[in-house]
């Protein structure tokens, strides 16, 4: 959960790719895209129960307030990516959007349904040929 922080992905990428043997694999996990197309603002006293799409075709950075600060965020498209890793030589082995798990609410539907709403995080793995 850290890429979404990075600037230059192919120079990490490919740093990645270097270090690992042939047959070696990355995971990587960010923030979901539509999570980190814009930042919708609302009150931290209540969960949160809507989730704006906007400027999703447009990579960039994006200001947040996270846990208190002010940080910057790398927005990428789930397209944007797969091509990076598929620039630095990776053969993508899996994507997954991370659906929320109904064994980890206790029994909280309202709770479950409401994660259910929009996926929270993207995972990607790839292998080094």
């Amino acid at each position: 959960l850290a890429l979404h922080y990075v600037d230059d992905l192919d120079a990490v990428l490919a740093a990645c790719r270097h270090c690992l043997s042939p047959g070696g694999r990355l995971l990587i996990t960010v923030v979901h895209p539509v999570i980190t197309s814009h930042e919708a603002h609302q009150s931290t006293e209540q969960a949160r129960t809507d989730w704006v799409v906007d400027d999703y075709f447009h990579p960039g950075t994006r200001q947040r307030d996270w846990l208190g600060n002010t940080v910057t965020w790398h927005h990428r498209t789930i397209e944007d990516y797969v091509t990076a890793l598929a620039r630095a030589q990776f053969a993508i082995t899996a994507l997954r959007e991370c659906p929320p798990r109904p064994d980890r609410f206790n029994g909280d539907m309202a709770a479950l349904a409401r994660r259910q709403r929009v996926p929270l995080f993207l995972l990607l793995a790839g292998s080094r040929a």
